[in-house]
């Protein structure tokens, strides 16, 4: 019989994978149960036991033993309630298909990883309201990302997005997507625009991207033709130069953010915009 004490052996020594191999060939439900011990959901939020700790790849190998774990009435609970999960400063490869098994997930916080892409299979994330997916070493997104259709924050900074093959087409499907940042990713121009047209956008954020003068320009065309309007611009450190000409739009932009570019001069519609409050251009050699 397999006790706890020499999985978390091979636990401490971050072995994770012969102490996971171990856990399957036992094949033993009581073993689970020892792992398991302590578990609860609080709030929506996962309590791991005591030996699991902070660290990401600890808590990776705790939600596979959960996964693979035979279903009794813990496991199901734990499953079924777990509403908000953070996994972060981990170095997985691939997406960690452990947090599929909360189906009533809606909160998802990654951070730390070589993803690539997302598997097919976060689509069945039917719940997520707010996923981060922070410096997970992205370049595409699967077309079943498009069935997140509850979504309404979205955060993909510290990826890699540069690529015009990189599927970002698919976020025009997520009509209560409110919130957007894309920040270095080293996005120069989009393959397409048109999830700046999304009905409950309020929030852009762009910062770190040398976008190109045609994109930028099509940017704010496309942004401020919207009837809504967004309420949040984010462009730091964008290398911008010349701030594009648009006739009229922005009039529901509270925030613009500008702050470390090469800009020289304003043009006049941004001092028109009837609702801007703040105005971020440290950073400019802005005319006086």
């Amino acid at each position: 019989m397999i006790k706890k004490s020499k999985v978390l052996k091979l636990v401490n020594e971050r072995k994770f994978e012969f102490a996971f191999d171990l856990v399957l060939g036992a094949n033993d439900p009581g073993l689970y149960a020892d792992l398991l011990n302590g578990a609860e959901v609080n709030s929506g939020v996962l309590i791991t036991p005591e030996w699991v700790g902070w660290e990401g790849d600890r808590n990776s190998f705790f939600l596979k033993i959960l996964s693979d774990a035979p279903e009794n009435e813990l496991v199901a609970s734990l499953r079924s309630h777990t509403e908000l999960l953070e996994l972060r400063f981990f170095k997985n490869e691939k997406f960690p298909m452990e947090v599929l098994q909360f189906k009533n997930l809606q909160y998802l916080h990654l951070r730390g990883g070589k993803f690539g892409t997302l598997p097919p299979e976060i689509g069945a994330l039917h719940n997520i309201r707010d996923l981060n997916l922070e410096c997970v070493g992205l370049h595409s997104l699967p077309g079943e990302f498009e069935n997140l259709k509850r979504l309404r924050r979205l955060d993909l900074n510290g990826n890699d997005f540069s690529s015009l093959s990189s599927n970002l087409q698919v976020l025009c499907k997520l009509d209560s997507l409110e919130i957007l940042m894309l920040s270095y990713n080293n996005i120069a121009e989009f393959e397409t625009y048109d999830w700046l047209k999304l009905k409950k956008l309020s929030s852009v954020t762009i910062n770190g991207n040398m976008l190109c003068h045609e994109t930028l320009t099509k940017v704010f065309d496309v942004a401020s033709t919207r009837t809504n309007g967004l309420i949040e611009l984010f462009l730091d450190g964008c290398g911008i130069h010349d701030i594009p000409s648009i006739s009229s739009g922005f009039d529901n932009l509270i925030k613009l953010d500008l702050a470390n570019n090469a800009i020289t001069e304003l043009p006049g519609w941004i001092e028109k915009l009837p609702n801007l409050k703040w105005l971020n251009l440290e950073g400019n050699p802005i005319n006086t």
